[in-house]
């Protein structure tokens, strides 16, 4: 089962710390108004910092901005993640595709067990994804050999009967069939 899911990244990819709350603000509204006017979608809810840097004034800007979730890295985050009656959710992500440092697509198993390894703790599992990962030198043309990679991750997931949550271009949630993410971001046991 697949959904769609738009999230933004900033506006300028710069670090979250280093701006004001005002900054945060206009930083967080541009994004959104630029997704909006480019794509006309209109319900965006979640933001993933860049570098994975946030602090207090993003915490208290997310919610007053009308975004629901935040998702960074699971080491800038403390366990457990409420899953209901917040007014800001925080979904980390807990497993990769590619490894950034190096430029590299990470093995299928290895992406599997950081997903297996975060659905033990946290009940789901954010997957960091980039668009550009998959292309050859970085344009447009598709790398093929990534693609693969990636396809026989995605096997792999619905073989396991995960429940994929995509967010465009940068990450996907991925939770237990059992379970169902509602409109209001909270769970409900679908038996």
């Amino acid at each position: 089962s697949w959904s769609l899911e738009v999230a933004t990244h900033g506006w300028s990819y710069d670090d979250f710390k280093s701006f004001s709350r005002d900054e945060q603000i206009s930083e967080l509204d541009k994004a959104k108004s630029k997704i909006k006017q480019v794509t006309g979608v209109t319900n965006i809810s979640t933001f993933i910092p860049p570098y994975h840097s946030f602090n207090e004034h993003t915490l208290s800007v997310l919610p007053v901005t009308e975004y629901k979730i935040l998702s960074s890295h699971v080491s800038h985050e403390l366990r457990p993640y409420k899953t209901s009656g917040q007014s800001l959710y925080h979904f980390p992500s807990g497993a990769a595709t590619i490894n950034k440092k190096a430029d590299t697509t990470v093995p299928t198993e290895e992406t599997w067990a950081q997903i297996q390894t975060q659905m033990d703790f946290d009940g789901f599992s954010v997957v960091v994804l980039n668009a550009l990962s998959y292309a050859k030198n970085g344009n447009d043309i598709v790398n093929i050999a990534k693609i693969g990679h990636l396809l026989a991750l995605l096997e792999l997931i619905e073989k396991k009967w995960l429940l994929i949550v995509h967010h465009f271009g940068h990450s996907c949630r991925i939770y237990p069939t059992t379970y169902r993410y509602s409109h209001k971001h909270s769970y409900r046991n679908s038996h």
